[in-house]
């Protein structure tokens, strides 16, 4: 079955894009997060198996995106005078090339998953539409058969009721909608507040002690490094440590040091605990050879 995803983005360009953060970060900041939060939708790209277009907005040099998803089939231009027509139209485009189901998204999604967009297209199965909600009250993908302009026309965004004006609006079109898995699409204030316990207070590199390397296979290659990695923090015994490596976090947390953290896994909010599993050696092992 032929299947598309369509990502829906800025052109990340300092100045204009996620500006409602720039009392936080610096507009070459701001870029740089929307860059990463594009490179991780990429890395996602390559986990469904659907064909990957990217919508853009017409300002700022769109050939960047090029880079961040050499994989795409194609990038088109963004038609509307709204939100929901740039929406709509990108979905017409793109459902006139034969594809059976179709999804869109947007771009600034750390907490999305493969699976979120898989079950857009499994829920398709079952109804003429797909929907996730968030949290707060909107949606981060929709997912549609055929086009159905009902659905975008006249809406507004950015507020609480989006997912309920979005479904009421197709119950009034005969349209039926079953729900995907939900997902959080951090922005704006949320993201804000969870990147400022971060920025604020005062921290402390731990001296004398540098990444495990396990993500180098050091623990075969240099034991001695990987050891002392754990015995330097555990014999300090440190409040709370924090990483940005998931493999130190699970090094030592698997070494008896309860109090790491995961910053990364903090900021988004997750919950997942950091452990190194066969699993994840299995997947160094591919990386490596």
């Amino acid at each position: 079955m032929k299947q598309a995803w369509i990502c829906l983005t800025r052109v990340p360009e300092p100045g204009r894009t996620k500006t409602r953060l720039l009392p936080v970060l610096a507009a070459e900041e701001c870029a740089a997060l929307h860059t990463a939060f594009l490179k991780d939708m990429a890395m996602l790209a390559g986990q469904v198996e659907a064909d990957f277009f990217v919508a853009y907005t017409s300002s700022g040099p769109w050939d960047v995106l090029k880079e961040i998803f050499p994989m795409a089939k194609e990038f088109f231009p963004q038609e509307g005078a709204d939100l929901g027509l740039r929406m709509h139209n990108a979905m017409k485009k793109v459902l006139s090339l034969g594809y059976e189901k179709c999804i869109l998204t947007g771009s600034d999604l750390p907490r999305m998953r493969a699976d979120h967009v898989e079950s857009g297209f499994r829920t398709l199965d079952e109804a003429d539409a797909a929907i996730g909600p968030t949290a707060d009250g909107g949606y981060y993908l929709v997912g549609l058969k055929r086009p159905c302009l009902a659905l975008f026309e006249k809406q507004t965004y950015g507020h609480s009721s989006v997912f309920d004006a979005t479904m009421a609006a197709a119950e009034r079109a005969g349209c039926s909608v079953v729900k995907a898995l939900p997902c959080s699409d951090k922005a704006t204030h949320e993201l804000e507040n969870a990147f400022l316990p971060f920025l604020a207070g005062e921290w402390e590199n731990i001296p004398g002690v540098q990444c495990c390397g396990l993500g180098g296979c050091a623990a075969g290659k240099e034991p001695e490094l990987s050891q002392g990695f754990r015995d330097k923090v555990k014999e300090q015994q440190l409040g709370n440590v924090y990483t940005y490596c998931a493999s130190c976090a699970g090094c030592l947390r698997r070494s008896g040091v309860e109090n790491v953290h995961h910053v990364l896994v903090d900021i988004l909010g997750t919950g997942e605990e950091s452990v190194l599993s066969m699993a994840s050696l299995w997947n160094r092992a591919k990386r490596m050879f």
